[in-house]
């Protein structure tokens, strides 16, 4: 890609996707793109200091490259619509992660992660915050202070507890813990505030705690754990669709 990209203004969307580029040059940042920028597919191996500086509209998809690292650059990055950057081969995230701002969806899933920094509570996301299918065997103590207005996504990872933070946490819409290795939950599970449903499904789990009881939620899912009895204050559980 040549240093003339910089010049280019595109009023609507740049589709750039399904292509063989492998790298950007440090003038991208000065790109405009009203709409939506798509660069997915591609064999890009890393990112431009400059994407600090990188106007887009719409949505940022970077997704299906090679990706193994983000500059810390990327926590001035505003993008309006969704961010894209699942099925890359991620195995961190920079510590300035936790001064992102995406006014839609960050899709982070089907990665190499392995652990979040502490900073990843002051993540500003609008909607959804999808880290499924890493490598994340725990999770600092601040994903308590975490705030995620639509859905947040930890299903298909390798995590076996959960901090007594995580009880903090506040999740508009789905919580989804499905397919872990979880064999317990913090006494501090209870107050966790769920917008809508709560996967738990396809873990190791053999006893809940007490304070289930005080769990507030759409729909809780246990499936196919190893539960052979239920806590007595389970009788005060309101789930408001199905168990």
């Amino acid at each position: 890609m040549p240093e003339s990209i910089s010049s280019l203004q595109v009023g609507s969307d740049l589709d750039l996707d399904a292509n063989q580029l492998s790298s950007l040059p440090e003038s991208f940042g000065s790109l405009k793109v009203g709409g939506n920028l798509n660069l997915g597919g591609n064999q890009l191996s890393s990112l431009p200091e400059s994407i600090s500086s990188l106007q887009v509209g719409g949505d940022l998809n970077l997704c299906d490259n090679q990706l193994s690292s983000l500059p810390e650059s990327i926590s001035s990055l505003q993008i309006h619509g969704h961010l894209y950057l699942h099925r890359n081969q991620l195995l961190s995230l920079p510590e300035s992660i936790g001064l992102l701002q995406s006014g839609g969806n960050l899709y982070l899933h089907r990665n190499q992660l392995s652990s979040l920094p502490e900073s990843i509570s002051s993540l500003q996301v609008g909607g959804d915050l999808d880290l499924g299918s890493n490598r994340l065997s725990s999770l600092p103590e601040s994903i308590g202070s975490l705030e995620v207005h639509g859905s947040l996504y930890l299903d298909g990872n390798q995590l076996s507890s959960l901090p007594e933070s995580f009880g903090s946490l506040q999740v508009g819409s789905k919580l989804n813990l499905g397919e872990n290795r979880l064999a317990s939950l913090p006494e501090s599970f209870g107050s966790i505030r769920v917008g809508n449903t709560l996967y738990l499904h396809r873990n190791q789990l053999s006893s809940l705690p007490e304070s289930i009881s005080s769990l507030q939620v759409g729909n809780l899912n246990l499936d196919r754990n190893r539960l052979s009895s239920l806590p007595e204050s389970i009788g005060s559980l309101q789930v408001v669709g199905s168990l």
